[in-house]
């Protein structure tokens, strides 16, 4: 989840990469991923 922890969100502000896996493209929040589950549903 993109909101893991501190860290990610301020890579995230400075533009440096903060994923742990680059295979992964989408880091989800609790809300988007409960929508896109809901999509499916």
């Amino acid at each position: 989840m993109i909101n893991r922890d501190w860290i990610t969100l301020y890579k995230k502000e400075l533009g440096v990469e903060r994923r742990l896996d680059l295979t992964h493209y989408t880091e989800y929040t609790l809300e988007s991923l409960k929508e896109e589950l809901q999509k499916l549903a």
